[in-house]
């Protein structure tokens, strides 16, 4: 093998990242049990209180030690393997800003009755159609007023950048930026807002294409307060800093720092020994005269020109946390780690009476790293909030703002504000500027310190430039936070999950068996099948799994139920590549080659068709990955990375270590035959060809019925596809399903209800349209209390919150999932992309690499019909009562299907071609037959292989994975099926030259 050195380098690189990365998942866990266990009281039950209180001290503090390095807890948890909110429990949301909102306010909330009557018509016609809002609207528009242009609406000193002369086309392109332009400034909200949110590795990101943000939040478990979070509106605004030095603050930090110390001196004298009682209180004493704290403060208060400077020698004073945590003498900056200790200070009631009323403390809205080298540094200022607590302007007065450059070339920001903000503005800047020193004005959204100008003079107009020391980015999210307050961008969920942490335990248990399992079955398979080559094929498996998890730990990826299912799956599929390897190298030993040059002849005629298999496989995972949404997105990443590690893992690992065992030239050590290959290489020929026919009318029957019995009584389709709200409630005893339907049907108001196990008769999904069009904020909670309420009359049990322990006589709704009818289309519709792109890719691929048009066309109607197999049984499944959902990750086992099957097909092609390069056309339907004949084996032992792993996680997998496991299941026949009695007969069929009689002979 050339290059051996090279693929022992990468391999050992590749470990030692994978090892690194994953440590940090192993410290993270270890923490993890710490919080537990000091949680954890007498009786076992669990504080989750004190568990995050626990998590949060470690927050900023080093606790992994590594080549020097020290890693906080907030980075060990930035470097883990996460996992998702299926595996851990929290909420996942998905936001749509209201172009419609945002189209009434541009036009000054115009009562035009025709434009009103256009926005009201435009927004019915949004939910059915694909089109932008703009579009939708423009179309609504000269419907409802023909004639009339669309630029007197939005004519306006808020719209400068439109004149009443403008053609509709700029209107439109005025428009659609402005819409992107909202949706920007609410992810920048939000993502602040879930920065602050108090939980560990959130995540928001805006949705491509869609005018929506998904969100997710690991371990919430207050419903409520997260979409109070999230549809809250933004509050920008205006307050004067005042300085720690001013007179008017001075004297109180003095006060405080007094009590403090002297607080800290009294806890010192409650742990001394009785006879040093005396002298402590001498020093107690002594600290409370007149300090050198108190002779700072007291200069600042006569010289606040000077004091300025002099305050930084406070930190040498005898002093409290408050001055005593600082990073920079007298700077009022804190490591991240202690702000919470600064809270702690001022929330107390003995605190705050010693601050004056009219003060308030706000903390800048992130750290920053440059001011003190290693530490995250962040600035609490002290704002005026005088004698009403108002700011001095709010948001509403802003109508444009923009990042920019100052004089200098560096960027900044420029905003404009309405006439009465422009004369409040005038007289605020006046006051600041007239200080000495000059005044600063903290610009705040919910809270937060975004920038604190100095004013350096009166600005008249209201048009105002902000500068510092900003980047690019940070100047532009600066004028996309000052814009939130003039144009407000109303939000909806339009989907939204919630999984209590008693399921995501339950998931990760069922992942777990399900990868143990699966292994499990594969190693002694492999072992039994090819002896010492099983074992070499069992050891590039496990670098597989550990490659796939040190890779999703490096890219952050989360780990979710349908990832752990494409790792089992991917295992299943990685064994292929050493079977097509292994059943070369005998093919070449058959032919009475050494062991050695049959390895070597072995491996390099199974490169390209592994290369060819995989990399189809690799194109359905794509098209997954770019058009699928939510756990589509985990298991595509999955499959796709884990298509990357078993080629490398197989292709090349495995050859390294089979070379090495083979290396002194001792053929007899090393074998790749045992009892079982034997018994299988004594089967008879078949002549599949012969057959197609039978096969052809057999595939039409089973569809026909099928889809006949689909077009009578539909398929179970999940909430993905049709909208709706689900639930999963957790009952402490058993509960009949049919009984809790017919209880609940009174409490919806006969809105479609269904209701049945999940899983055990312990625990029921209730799946119902009950107010799903109602978008106001109070129809969740409204359905949700009524079922609740339902819940408790029928069944006599009480509710409990507590999804961990669940007490004798009562229940508990462990997870609930929202889907608009809006974004249940829009699932649809990715879902259908993601088919139709998957199955041209194949069809372009398959051209390319065998050069005729009727091998695409094999392909795809294989596909297709493996594709459309399994929806039909599914319709008769239904029929006979085993009822599966049609969702999004029954989508996602389809394109698996695809996938797997089109890497079948593809090897029977590679091995037809070969057949043709050998000159062998005169009996074309013979040589066909023997090219399926002599990959028989291989396609045996794979589809066996993904078979009994697909059985391990249909028994294993838990009712998330049940549907998804039945339709590999079938997929896994009917695609082993296709392969040989569908795509190579369809090729033949097609490519029709002069052939002699079909004279293949059948001795099986």
């Amino acid at each position: 093998m050339r290059n051996k050195g090279v693929v022992v380098v990468l391999t050992i690189i590749i470990t030692a990242l994978c090892l690194y990365f994953l440590s940090f998942t192993l410290v993270s866990r270890k923490i993890q049990q710490q919080a537990i266990d000091q949680a954890t009281d007498k009786d076992g039950s669990v504080n989750l209180d004190k568990k995050q209180a626990y998590l949060d001290s470690l927050w900023n503090k080093p606790v992994y030690n590594l080549f020097g390095i020290g890693y906080t807890y907030k980075e060990v948890k930035d470097n883990e393997l996460s996992m998702g909110l299926d595996l851990q429990g929290g909420m996942h949301v998905v936001l749509e800003i209201s172009p419609v909102d945002i189209v009434r306010g541009l036009s000054g909330n115009n009562q035009d009755p025709g434009f009103v009557q256009a926005l009201q018509k435009a927004s019915e016609q949004e939910k059915k159609s694909n089109a932008n809002f703009t579009t939708v609207f423009y179309n609504a528009f000269k419907e409802v007023n023909p004639g009339k242009t669309l630029a007197p609406f939005f004519t306006s000193t808020a719209n400068k950048d439109i004149n009443l002369s403008d053609s509709d086309d700029k209107v439109l392109k005025f428009l659609t930026k402005e819409i992107n332009n909202s949706i920007d400034r609410s992810y920048t909200i939000l993502k602040t807002r879930i920065d602050q949110f108090g939980t560990s590795q959130p995540n928001i990101q805006r949705l491509a294409s869609s005018g929506r943000i998904q969100i997710e939040i690991p371990g919430a478990d207050n419903p409520q307060r997260v979409r109070k979070l999230l549809q809250g509106v933004a509050r920008l605004e205006f307050w004067e800093i005042v300085e720690p030095y001013d007179p008017q603050i001075s004297q109180a930090l003095m006060a405080v720092n007094q009590y403090l110390v002297k607080e800290q001196n009294a806890k010192k004298v409650e742990k001394q020994p009785a006879q040093t009682l005396s002298t402590e209180k001498k020093e107690i004493k002594k600290d409370t005269t007149k300090s050198a704290l108190e002779k700072q403060l007291s200069k600042a208060s006569t010289d606040s020109a000077k004091s300025k400077s002099s305050l930084d020698s406070l930190r040498s004073a005898t002093s409290s946390p408050l001055f005593a945590l600082m990073t920079q003498q007298g700077s009022f900056m804190y490591a991240t780690k202690d702000t919470a200790t600064i809270n702690a200070i001022f929330r107390r009631s003995e605190i705050r009476t010693l601050m004056p009323r009219t003060i308030g403390w706000r903390w800048d809205v992130k750290a920053d790293p440059d001011v003190t080298p290693g530490v995250e540094d962040i600035k609490l200022n002290f704002i005026s909030l005088g004698r009403g607590s108002k700011p001095l302007l709010t948001g509403d007065v802003i109508t444009d703002a923009r990042s920019d450059f100052d004089q200098y070339g560096r960027p900044s920001v420029s905003m404009t504000m309405n006439v009465t903000g422009a004369q409040k503005w005038a007289k605020i800047t006046a006051a600041a500027s007239s200080k000495q020193p000059q005044g600063r004005i903290a610009i705040l959204l919910d809270d937060y310190v975004y920038t604190a100008p100095t004013v350096q003079g009166e600005i008249p107009n209201g048009n105002s430039q902000i500068t510092g020391s900003f980047t690019p980015e940070e100047a532009k999210d600066l004028a996309l936070v000052l814009k939130a307050g003039s144009l407000p961008a109303p939000t909806r969920i339009v989907e939204q999950a919630i999984v209590g942490p008693s399921l995501g335990k339950i998931a990760q248990n069922q992942g777990l068996i399900s990868m143990a399992c699966g292994l499990g079955l594969i190693v002694i398979f492999m072992v039994a099948y090819y002896s010492r080559g099983g074992w070499v094929a069992n050891i590039a498996l496990l670098f597989n799994i550990f490659f796939i998890l040190g890779i999703l730990a490096q890219y952050n990826a989360a780990l979710t139920l349908p990832g752990i299912a494409g790792i089992v799956l991917t295992m299943a599929m990685a064994v292929d590549a050493n079977v097509v390897i292994y059943e070369r190298i005998k093919e070449e030993l058959k032919i009475g080659r050494r062991l050695r040059e049959a390895i070597k002849k072995g491996y390099e005629r199974a490169f390209a068709t592994i290369f060819d298999s995989n990399l189809t496989t690799f194109l359905t995972g794509m098209f997954l990955f770019i058009f699928g949404q939510g756990p589509l997105k985990g298991f595509a990443i999955v499959l796709m990375i884990g298509i990357v590690t078993s080629f490398f893992s197989a292709v090349y690992i495995s050859r390294v270590i089979v070379e090495w065992f083979v290396r002194k030239g001792d053929d007899t050590k090393f074998s790749f035959e045992s009892p079982l290959a034997n018994l299988v290489r004594k089967r008879g020929e078949f002549n599949f060809i012969k057959n197609r026919y039978k096969a052809y009318a057999f595939s039409g029957s089973i569809m026909v019925i099928g889809f006949i019995i689909i077009a009578f009584q539909g398929l179970n389709m999940g909430v993905d596809f049709k909208g709706g709200r689900s639930y999963v409630v957790s009952f402490s005893k058993p509960i009949v399903a049919t009984d809790m339907k017919i209880a609940l049907d009174e409490s919806f108001k006969n809105s479609s209800v269904e209701v049945k196990n999940y899983g055990s008769d312990h625990r029921m999904r209730v799946t119902t349209s009950y107010l799903i069009d109602d978008e106001s904020d109070g129809a969740d909670d409204h359905v949700r209390n009524a079922l609740i309420e339902a819940v408790e009359k029928f069944s006599g049990l009480k509710h409990s919150v507590n999804d961990m322990q669940l007490d004798e006589g009562h229940f508990t709704v462990s997870s609930s999932l929202k889907v608009s009818p809006t974004i249940a289309d829009d699932i649809k519709n990715s879902a259908f992309k993601a088919s139709i792109y998957s199955l041209i890719a194949i069809f372009i691929f398959i051209l390319i690499r065998f050069k005729k048009w009727q091998f695409s066309t094999g392909a795809i109607v294989s596909t297709a019909h493996d594709a459309l197999f399994v929806i039909a049984v599914f319709g008769i499944a239904h029929a006979f009562g085993l009822s599966f959902e049609i969702d999004q990750i029954f989508i996602a086992a389809l394109l698996t299907i695809i996938g797997y099957s089109i890497n079948d097909t593809v090897i029977i092609f590679d091995r037809i071609r070969e057949y043709m390069s050998f000159g062998a056309n005169h009996d074309r339907p013979k040589l066909f037959n023997d090219a399926i004949n002599s990959t028989l084996s291989r396609t045996l032992i794979t589809s066996g292989t993904v078979l009994v792993v697909v059985i391990v996680l249909l028994i294993f997998g838990g009712e998330v994975l049940r549907g998804f496991s039945f339709a590999l299941m079938i997929g896994m026949f009917i695609g082993t099926y296709s392969s040989i009695f569908i795509a190579s007969p369809i090729v033949l069929d097609f490519d029709r030259v002069p052939t002699t009689p079909d004279t293949s002979k059948t001795t099986a």
